[in-house]
């Protein structure tokens, strides 16, 4: 319970405009709420999120393909001394 109401306080009193919550997110917050779920992101924290997972997700295609093009490259090999 303390760690939510200073999460919120830590929010409300933040410096910088990026880093505090707009009102919709204050009144979304678990300690305002007392849902007790996770709590809201700032902008600024939606953006880096969002930024991690955009390049987990490209990492994880590019991985795809390169191992995709690795098997298809066996697969030739193998073909190639079938027929040799």
């Amino acid at each position: 319970m303390i760690r939510l109401a200073f999460s919120l306080f830590s929010k409300l009193i933040a410096k910088s405009i990026n880093d505090r919550y707009l009102i919709s997110q204050v009144l979304e917050h678990p300690w305002i709420t007392r849902t007790f779920v996770q709590i809201p992101l700032t902008f600024e924290e939606d953006c880096i999120k969002d930024e991690k997972e955009s390049k987990f997700k490209s990492t994880l295609i590019t991985l795809l393909f390169v191992s995709s093009n690795l098997g298809k490259i066996r697969l030739n090999e193998r073909y190639k001394k079938k027929v040799k």
